[in-house]
């Protein structure tokens, strides 16, 4: 899961509640979040910084998650609620969706461009894995093993026929199998 710091200079810690700060996270860094751990001297939540830096912080710190979206038809977009809808989104267009960030039946998205916009609460979208790169790795091994047991079905069959005998060869399992492997190609190489 994602998140955006929104306080100023947290320390981020090498253990939970131990130690002296081995960094601080500014408002409005991004950071991966981890496990959290529940101390008799408080909350603390592990991170990963875009810049590599790892470590835990106070489970007061005030977080607000993103979540990579794509839209699902054109959307209007502004700059605020109810400000007139003078640009759009594509459909297909991919926008970080602000959890907790909504107004008046409005959402707040980034773009890709790290503009920040507000698009109707009522918009189609399809929220995106946290890691894409992961279920594109997932997907291809998937897709490797079915086209793997497809081939091999089909020559388990072709030896157990007699000669001139018929036998099936799983072609549907064959192709879905190359289809995951190239969805999962695309995951893997491009992050989309």
């Amino acid at each position: 899961m994602h998140a955006d710091i929104l306080d100023s200079h947290v320390p981020v810690l090498p253990k939970p509640g131990q130690g002296e700060p081995c960094g601080f996270i500014e408002q409005g860094s991004q950071v991966a979040l981890g496990k959290t751990h529940k101390l008799d001297s408080g909350t603390f939540t592990f991170v990963r910084t875009a810049t590599g830096m790892k470590g835990y912080i106070p489970g007061a710190t005030r977080i607000q998650q993103v979540k990579p979206a794509r839209l699902l038809k054109d959307t209007p977009r502004c700059g605020y609620p109810n400000a007139p809808e003078a640009t759009l989104f594509k459909k297909g267009e991919f926008v970080t969706l602000m959890t907790g960030s909504t107004r008046d039946g409005w959402v707040q998205v980034r773009s890709k461009t790290g503009e920040y916009y507000f698009i109707p609460a009522s918009t189609r979208i399809s929220i995106l894995p946290d890691n894409l790169r992961a279920a594109g790795a997932k997907q291809i091994a998937i897709g490797l093993a079915l086209a793997a047991a497809a081939i091999g079905g089909t020559m388990l069959s072709q030896s157990a026929a007699n000669s001139g005998g018929t036998y099936i060869v799983f072609t549907g399992p064959f192709i879905y199998g190359v289809f995951l492997v190239f969805r999962g190609s695309i995951h893997l190489i491009f992050n989309r």
